[in-house]
């Protein structure tokens, strides 16, 4: 069995793994705005969170304007997280090139 479609499944693996991560936080963020009024609804919600988190910015919505910095603040969690989660897929990648050019036990 070669290591390459090994390697390719664990990193797709963990991958995977951010996005979902990534797909809860977004919920969160989802359901605090609509808990505190700062949306109309859940649909809209869920894509402005998704929208500000990944610093897209062209949904359209517009948050209350008392919990304006709130979306500001998610555009830089969003930012953050995915620096975070870049990191570590490639911290993966790297320590699995390491293994693989590795002679003995």
């Amino acid at each position: 069995l070669s290591s390459v479609p090994i390697s390719m499944a664990l990193i797709v693996g963990v991958a995977l793994c951010l996005a979902v991560l990534h797909g809860l936080e977004a919920i969160v963020w989802a359901l605090g705005y609509v808990h505190l009024g700062a949306v109309s609804s859940q649909s809209d919600a869920m894509l402005y969170s998704l929208d500000s988190m990944t610093s897209r910015g062209g949904s359209g919505l517009v948050l209350e304007e008392r919990w304006r910095m709130m979306g500001a603040a998610e555009a830089s969690d969003g930012m953050l997280l995915f620096g975070i989660s870049t990191a570590f897929i490639f911290a993966v990648m790297a320590r699995i090139w390491k293994k693989s050019w590795q002679v003995g036990p």
